[in-house]
């Protein structure tokens, strides 16, 4: 996964969602849960490969 991409992605929905009326603290939980997931996961691929 290109990290830029993931963060530009998180930036845009966040500001969608905080404009919508979201309360931030959940926005910015849900985008570290899925950048330790994906990174979790990409450790479990490299593990896989060897």
């Amino acid at each position: 996964m290109k990290w830029r991409y993931f963060l530009a992605a998180a930036i845009s929905a966040s500001i969608i969602l905080v404009m919508n009326g979201v309360p931030f603290l959940p926005i910015l939980a849900g985008c570290a849960a899925v950048a330790l997931w994906n990174l979790r996961k990409r450790g479990n691929s490299h593990r896989l490969q060897s």
